[in-house]
């Protein structure tokens, strides 16, 4: 019911499709279908509905008259903002009431010492997307990016402090890039050049609830990062359910080998 309520609710719906996704059939034909009716609801021009393709793979068969975007090539975060971003718009100019509200980037890269030497710049360049009025459009008012967090507790005080004064209409994007470990059945980002600082993902989603974020896209570039959306391995069990993870958050994660999108 949750999920049913959530594609209900959404603006805009982001179909993520991996070549794991498209073996479980039965489960993506009934939330697909589910969206696809919303989308018959709506006006014939409106935007509403993106098919993702994190890796190559089969485009599900109700979904190949949509035009679908490969978030894995270098344009592909690029096609996408800008698909919604004209979604927006073309809300905007048919006089669609559009509540004031602002989108908040938070971007944070772990301080990794020489391991991971990409992670600053993939950080610096993807805060600038997000932040461009034709791509991303978060809010000016966002903090800038978190550059070599070096612990835990430089992270929580970083991202707490983006909650502060908070209302329900805004929406947050957060991207992390750095290093991801499975410890004691918790999936936790890592800090420091030894990465010996771990924080839970667990926490962060207990995080976001507790200060009433409800509309958040949480992307996790980080080595085993799929696991923070539940999935270790193929026949391995969900280690964090789909409802615990607070209503109106899209997870997505860059792992390859392994990819759970809530």
């Amino acid at each position: 019911r949750k999920i049913t309520k959530a594609i209900t609710n959404s603006d805009f719906f982001i179909v993520c499709l991996t070549k794991n996704s498209y073996e479980k059939r039965g489960y993506l034909q009934r939330e697909i279908k589910q969206a696809l009716d919303i989308w018959q609801e709506k006006l014939e021009d409106d935007i509403y509905l993106f098919p993702a393709r994190l890796e190559e793979c089969d485009v599900h068969q109700d979904l190949q008259d949509f035009q679908w975007v490969n978030l894995y090539e270098d344009d592909g975060w690029d096609r996408l903002f800008r698909a919604i971003q004209a979604g927006i718009s073309r809300r905007q100019a048919k006089g669609d009431k559009v509540e004031n509200s602002e989108r908040i980037a938070l971007v944070v890269n772990a301080f990794t010492g020489e391991e991971l030497t990409a992670c600053k710049n993939d950080s610096t360049r993807i805060y600038t997307m997000l932040t461009r009025r034709d791509l991303g459009n978060c809010s000016r008012n966002s903090p800038g990016p978190y550059l070599d967090c070096k612990n835990r507790n430089e992270f929580l005080n970083y991202f707490i402090n983006a909650m502060k004064k908070w209302t329900s209409r805004n929406q947050l994007i957060f991207y992390f890039s750095g290093h991801g470990c499975f410890m004691r059945d918790q999936c936790c980002f890592m800090f420091g050049e030894r990465n010996e600082d771990t924080l839970p993902f667990k926490n962060i989603m207990n995080d976001l609830d507790a200060n009433g974020v409800n509309r958040a896209i949480m992307i996790i570039d980080a080595c085993f990062s799929a696991e923070g959306t539940g999935i270790k391995n193929k026949g391995d069990i969900l280690n964090i359910k789909q409802d615990e993870i607070p209503k109106g958050i899209v997870v997505l994660a860059s792992s390859r080998g392994i990819s759970h999108e809530s």
